[in-house]
């Protein structure tokens, strides 16, 4: 407020405390609250005329600072899976859904392989077991009624795997470690199984290795293993520091404790349920298959190679992709990518060692491949133009949206002043003379 501002404030109230106190001590007390609402009022007009009064308003502003938002377009808006698996590992798919209810269908070989009804901004899981090993595109289609609001490639790299070398020890005899080893043996790993069967007397097995004895479990014999599946039983200081030193893997079959894993040294530890093998009984092979794929990859050792990875994500044609590789080699490699084999130059990282990076245009959609000089190979996927287009539109947050506004100050018509003052003064004589 300014110093004139205080002055008539001031001298309002002088006036009003005035003109009270007159009110209060008149002999004539008949209608004293109207009198004193009356001169309240009249001179509450009276300083307001003495005041610059104004208020504030909102303006569009120019079309030089117009927000220009579009809208949140319907469909996937975030979505997730692992594009290269081993066969027998599952194919698990994350996502969110934006816009109103639908059913989500994931196809492939012709047929549907899951679906859900996803309710309105929502997150989604679908998923199965792939049975075909190579490149694989399945399908993700969001359907209302009888219209597909959004179609989408889901591409998928299944590889045999390394068979794993694999010992498995038993603290006694069990269906759930026979069946395991059996399966262990089909599936192309080499196996060798202990079993405790009375004191210091122990039954081996072996599949697709030569018999070697298995008496002392110590680190020259854990050392031709990549992973140990054992009971808690079985489970000694050897195992651990074999597991933190060497990297080598470890599950433990628990009977009660739960499932979980842990990080120990160089190498993993799972913990895992002892009743697995009831899956395969009650005919359910491709979730028991799945189950103990998905485990042993997951623990195994980890194997030294070349790793490539995209930004985005979701790379489109037309838009620009970074490829980073990852990889143990010297000098600035070259990098032959995509469906025509164009060369790109890779820009060693100045922070991370090993790690190299260069910018592609992808020109075609579908799969594209990733070489090196040294002739290492790896398989990448393009979707064409216009896919994913409700993870590409911006979402506003809440405030974003309206027209942007400016706040003016615009002074107030001073006549309901007046009006009010002479009013009450009108009043307040009337009542004087002749009530």
């Amino acid at each position: 407020m300014s110093i004139w501002n205080y002055i008539v404030v001031g001298l309002g109230l002088v006036l009003l405390v005035f003109l009270l106190a007159g009110e209060l001590t008149r002999k004539n007390r008949a209608r004293l609250a109207a009198r004193t609402m009356a001169t309240t009022l009249a001179v509450g007009a009276l300083v307001c005329l003495g005041l610059p009064m104004s208020c504030r308003r909102e303006k569009a502003a120019g079309p030089e600072k117009a927000a220009v938002v579009e809208k949140p377009a319907e469909g996937i808006v975030r979505v997730d899976w692992k594009r290269k698996l081993v066969k027998g590992e599952p194919l698990r798919i994350q996502g969110r859904w934006q816009g109103a209810s639908v059913r989500l269908f994931l196809e492939g070989t012709g047929r549907v392989l899951d679906s859900a009804v996803v309710g309105k901004d929502s997150g989604f899981v679908l998923g199965t077991t792939p049975a075909l090993v190579g490149l694989s595109i399945y399908r993700l289609r969001a359907v209302r009624g009888k219209d597909t609001i959004e179609l989408e490639d889901m591409p998928v790299e299944v590889e045999v795997g390394k068979p794993l070398r694999i010992l498995v020890l038993a603290s006694s005899p069990s269906a759930e470690n026979t069946f395991l080893v059996s399966w262990l043996g089909k599936g192309g790993h080499e196996v060798a199984s202990r079993t405790l069967v009375s004191k210091d007397k122990y039954q081996s097995s072996f599949a697709n290795m030569s018999q070697r004895s298995l008496e002392r479990v110590n680190t020259a014999l854990l050392d031709e293993f990549d992973l140990v599946v054992a009971d808690s039983a079985s489970v000694t200081e050897v195992l651990r520091k074999q597991v933190k030193e060497k990297g080598m893997g470890l599950v433990i079959r628990m009977d009660s404790l739960g499932e979980g894993r842990v990080k120990l040294g160089a190498g993993r530890i799972v913990r895992t349920a002892q009743s697995t093998f009831a899956l395969a009984l009650a005919g359910e092979e491709e979730k028991y298959a799945a189950y103990w794929s998905g485990l042993l990859r997951d623990v195994a050792k980890e194997e030294e190679g070349i790793v490539w990875e995209w930004t985005p994500a979701l790379p489109r044609v037309g838009e620009p992709v970074e490829a980073r590789v990852s990889a143990g080699m010297g000098g600035m490699p070259q990098a032959m990518l995509g469906a025509r084999s164009a060369t790109v130059y890779l820009a060693e990282d100045g922070v991370l060692p090993f790690s190299w990076s260069g910018r592609y245009w992808p020109e075609k959609s579908g799969w594209q491949t990733a070489s090196l000089l040294r002739g290492d190979t790896a398989f990448w996927y393009v979707w064409p133009e216009g896919a994913w287009k409700a993870m590409n539109v911006p979402v506003p947050e809440e405030s974003v949206g309206a027209t942007p506004v400016e706040e003016e100050r615009v002074p107030l018509s001073k006549s309901w002043f007046y009006a009010l003052f002479l009013l009450s003064a009108l009043f307040l004589w009337i009542e004087r003379k002749i009530l």
